[in-house]
């Protein structure tokens, strides 16, 4: 009797974490730490990946890149054409996560900073950037000076230790690449 019961309970236990397993939310809640994570840990805020293209840097390094469905980054800029949503892990553990897109930039503030971008932040880490942070809008690359090439990336902090860059062609305005990352020079010191 004991055993059937037993039984029944991990049967039932099977069933309801497959179900909440199928519905469960792209995106959670609330603040996230994305570095650092694990494949499986990503793959519940974005989703079941597209595709997966693995290089070894090392014979204790491998870069691996997954792409993900940017629908919801579609949502958030209609407005723009969203091709590809990737991330990159070294070592299992995220290193950058990065959006292909084309978006008109129209609002820029001090330093050029391109605040159309920071609802990407918020979709990702959950929370709005604090503009008490130390580093906050802190430039960090500034690809208008470089006198070569069509090409240009800037490169700003956006909270500690999270950097964005974003990189457009000949015009500051039209971005085609978004990438967030960890960066030394954006720790708030402590």
């Amino acid at each position: 009797m004991l055993r059937k019961q037993l039984c029944r309970v991990l049967i039932l236990c099977s069933f309801s974490g497959f179900i909440s397993l199928g519905t469960q939310q792209s995106v959670d809640a609330g603040q996230r730490n994305l570095f650092d994570q694990n494949p499986t840990t990503i793959s519940r805020y974005l989703g079941s990946y597209w595709t997966r293209l693995t290089r070894t840097l090392s014979p204790t390094e491998q870069l691996v890149t997954y792409t993900y469905n940017p629908r919801q980054i579609r949502r958030l800029f209609p407005k723009a054409q969203v091709s590809k949503l990737e991330v990159n892990f070294k070592n299992s553990r995220v290193t950058s996560i990065s959006v292909w897109m084309t978006l008109i930039l129209e609002k820029f503030e001090e330093n050029g900073y391109p605040a159309e971008l920071e609802p990407l932040f918020v979709h990702f880490f959950g929370y709005r950037p604090s503009a008490q942070s130390s580093v906050y809008r802190k430039i960090i690359a500034d690809g208008s000076q470089d006198p070569g090439g069509t090409l240009h990336v800037n490169a700003y902090c956006m909270s500690d230790g999270i950097a964005m860059a974003y990189e457009y062609a000949s015009e500051r305005n039209l971005a085609i690449y978004v990438n967030f990352f960890l960066d030394e020079a954006c720790r708030e010191s402590r």
